[in-house]
């Protein structure tokens, strides 16, 4: 945010005034500031488990989102289930619809994610038998369980003590203009 100067705003200080949403003057003087473009969505888990006091409605607002919330569907774990068979995408099912076979096979070779949940909070990475119960079968279609992919270690640590090779997540965004 510092490189492109775009200050960063609790969510709970912004206002709203017709279809415009408003971020306090950082000079705590003169007229609060418009805000024309938001670029960094408010993460639903996060607004969910911390209940902040929004003085706005985010469904009336003329603001621009970026990325744009809806956009995150395209190509996210509601996509990834009717790709069955893509050498590019890890088997993914939902919950739901998972065979008994797979349920009662090597649970660790899987990661369950709530198909709502957003940066990570509702993901189990070394699933049980344990952990599926746990998860009413009310709401098994709103889950689904994905082998989990096999990273190559390529990163090489800063440590200076202990530099080695670790496996990470790249995340690329693509935006559509």
């Amino acid at each position: 945010h510092q490189i492109y100067g775009i200050p960063l705003v609790d969510l709970e200080a912004l206002t709203q005034k017709g279809d415009t949403l408003f971020r306090p003057n950082p000079d705590d003087k003169g007229e609060p500031i418009p805000v024309r473009r938001v670029y960094y969505r408010p993460l639903a888990d996060e607004i969910r488990q911390k209940q902040p006091t929004l003085h706005y409605d985010l469904k009336t607002l003329s603001t621009e989102w970026f990325p744009n919330p809806g956009d995150q569907l395209l190509w996210s774990k509601h996509t990834m289930v009717h790709l069955h068979g893509h050498p590019n995408v890890p088997q993914t099912t939902i919950l739901a619809e998972a065979s008994a076979a797979m349920l009662a096979g090597d649970l660790s070779k899987y990661v369950l994610k709530r198909l709502g949940g957003y940066g990570g909070t509702s993901v189990v990475l070394n699933v049980t038998r344990e952990d599926i119960d746990r998860i009413p079968a009310s709401v098994r279609g709103s889950w689904c369980i994905q082998k989990k992919v096999v990273y190559d270690p390529w990163l090489v640590t800063c440590a200076k003590d202990k530099k080695r090779k670790v496996c990470t997540e790249l995340r690329v965004i693509m935006v559509r203009y």
